[in-house]
């Protein structure tokens, strides 16, 4: 139940405080609930994971931090989102 209130938070763009949860609870519930799948990984300064998730049919993107005690957290949400392909030159397609 806490992680429905949690996800229905996300959804609301009026959120203040970090909507935060377990990392294994909270990518099964952006799979599952809203279709996206992770398209990003990079290391921050901080040492923590940014995870870019997006929706390939509908664009809507989640962005999350995870630390390595198994806490992630949303950075940021949105919509029209898309992945650029990339040829093996590097230019986009």
């Amino acid at each position: 139940m806490k992680l429905a209130i949690i996800f229905a938070l996300i959804a609301s763009p009026a959120v203040a405080a970090p909507v935060c949860g377990p990392t294994d609870q909270v990518s099964a519930a952006l799979t599952s609930k809203y279709g996206e799948v992770a398209s990003f990984s990079g290391l921050t300064k901080q040492n923590n994971l940014m995870t870019i998730w997006i929706n390939p049919e509908t664009g809507a993107w989640t962005a999350i931090i995870s630390d390595a005690a198994g806490k992630s957290c949303m950075a940021s949400n949105g919509e029209a989102g898309s992945i650029i392909e990339h040829t093996p030159s590097g230019d986009p397609t």
